[in-house]
C-alpha cells in the first residue's frame, strides 16, 4: 500500500525559518502530527510547522516511519538552509516603539493581518539593530539588516517587503529617526501567474463535494471569484435574490461592491439556508455559532481537490483567479472583471490575459506551417 506524502517547505514565520506541513487532509496523519513535540498550528498560512533544526527532516522521517512519505521541498532559495542569527528580546523601550505602531495602525484602521505583519517585521529589525531610541536609528542599521539578515541567508522577496513597508510606516510615525524614508526601495517583485483550473476541473470539484455546506461554500467562491475572508464575513442579509446580487462589505481595502448572484447558485443557496438555518453569518463555525474558520475553509478545499484527481499544485484562491479567466475567456471586458474583483489597479486584472487559454488557441505555432 502506497504511503500519502507529507512536503515540507521551508518559510520565514515570526523571524524564524520553520519547517512547514503540507499534504492532502488525512485525520490519521493530523492525529500522528499533533503528538510531535514543538509542532505548532499558523492561522495565517493554515498549516503545522515546527522550529527548522539540523536533525529536523531526519526526526521526522522516523516519527511519520509507516504513516506517510516525507520530503523537503527545496526547489526555491527560501527553502534552503539559512543559518538564522540568534536575535534578543524586545527591550521595554522597543516593546513601546512596536506598541505605538500598533495603536497607529488602530487608529487608520489596518486590517489586523497587516498590523500584525508589520508589528511582526519592526520587532525583528528593532532586536536585530538593538538600539534603545528612535532617534539613534540610521540607515546604516537598515542597509546591515538587509545585509546580514536578509540577503546572506536568502529570505525571501515577500518577506524583505513586509519588513521594508514596517519600517517606512515607523520611520513616517517616528519622526526622530534618521532614516530617509525616500531611500527605502523594495525588492523586486517576482512575476509569477496563478493557477488556473479548467471548467472540467471545476464541475468535477463541485460534483466531488457531497457535504451541502462545503458544496455551498466552495460553489459561492467560484460563482463570485470571492477571497476566502470574503466568504467567511458573509451575512445572511447580505443575499438579495430580488435584485440577484449578493453585498461583499469591509473587503481588502475596506471597500464595499457588489457582485451578480447566479441563478443556478440560488437554489443551492435555498437549500442550505433551510437545512442549517443560519443566523448572523452566513456560515457559522462547527459549533453553530460565530464565523467559519478560513483552517476549516482551506481543509475543504484541499479534500475536494484530493478527490478530483487534480495534481496542479494549488490553494483556494485559485477558484478566484479562475472565476476571473473564464469571465475573460467568456469575452467579459477587462474593466468590468476589475471591479468585480474589487481590484484598485487594472494592472492587477491584466495578468488574467496572460493565462486565458483563448488568447493562446488565437497564436499558431510556425510548426504547424511545416510538413514533419
Amino acid at each position: 500500500m502506497k504511503l500519502p506524502k507529507i512536503v515540507l517547505r521551508r518559510h520565514v514565520h515570526r523571524g524564524q525559518i520553520c519547517l512547514f506541513f503540507y499534504f492532502h487532509y488525512n485525520l490519521t496523519l493530523v492525529s500522528r502530527l499533533r503528538t510531535f513535540p514543538g509542532r505548532k498550528f499558523s492561522k495565517s498560512k493554515g498549516a503545522w510547522y515546527i522550529e527548522d533544526r539540523p536533525d529536523s527532516l531526519v526526526r521526522l522521517r522516523v516519527f511519520f516511519q509507516g504513516y506517510a512519505e516525507v520530503e523537503l521541498d527545496e526547489s526555491t532559495q527560501e527553502n534552503r538552509r539559512v543559518k538564522t542569527p540568534t536575535l534578543p528580546p524586545l527591550t521595554p523601550t522597543q516593546i513601546e516603539m512596536v506598541e505605538e505602531l500598533r495603536r497607529y495602525m488602530r487608529v487608520r484602521r489596518y486590517s489586523e493581518a497587516s498590523i500584525h505583519s508589520y508589528t511582526e517585521g519592526l520587532s525583528v529589525f528593532l532586536r536585530f539593530c538593538g538600539k534603545q531610541e528612535s532617534s539613534a536609528i540610521g540607515h546604516e542599521d537598515l542597509e546591515r539588516f538587509n545585509d546580514e539578515y536578509i540577503i546572506k541567508p536568502k529570505r525571501s522577496a515577500s518577506y524583505q517587503n513586509v519588513v521594508i513597508n514596517a519600517i517606512k510606516l515607523f520611520v513616517n510615525t517616528f519622526t526622530s529617526t534618521r532614516i530617509d524614508p525616500e531611500m527605502l526601495e523594495r525588492p523586486r517583485k517576482a512575476y509569477r501567474l496563478p493557477v488556473i483550473f479548467s471548467k472540467e476541473e471545476v464541475q468535477s470539484l463541485l460534483n466531488n463535494t457531497t457535504n451541502l455546506k462545503h458544496k455551498c461554500m466552495l460553489t459561492l467562491i467560484y460563482s463570485c471569484g470571492l477571497r476566502s475572508g470574503e466568504l467567511i464575513n458573509m451575512k445572511v442579509g447580505d443575499i438579495d435574490s430580488h435584485r440577484m446580487v449578493i453585498h461583499i462589505r469591509n473587503a481588502k481595502g475596506s471597500k464595499d461592491r457588489y457582485v451578480p448572484l447566479s441563478a443556478k447558485l440560488l437554489p443551492l443557496l435555498r437549500e442550505y439556508y433551510l437545512a442549517y438555518k443560519p443566523k448572523d453569518y452566513l456560515f457559522n463555525g462547527g459549533d453553530g455559532v460565530g464565523q467559519y474558520s478560513r483552517t476549516s475553509l482551506q481543509r475543504v478545499f484541499h479534500q475536494a481537490v484530493s478527490r478530483t484527481g487534480i495534481t496542479k499544485k494549488t490553494k483556494l484562491h485559485n477558484l478566484r483567479h479562475s472565476y476571473a479567466t473564464h469571465l475573460l475567456e467568456k469575452g467579459v471586458n477587462l474593466r468590468y472583471i476589475q471591479e468585480l474583483l474589487g481590484h484598485n489597479s487594472p494592472k492587477t486584472t491584466q495578468v488574467y490575459t496572460l493565462v486565458s487559454s483563448e488568447n493562446s488557441r488565437k497564436v499558431i505555432s510556425p510548426l504547424d506551417d511545416l510538413e514533419i
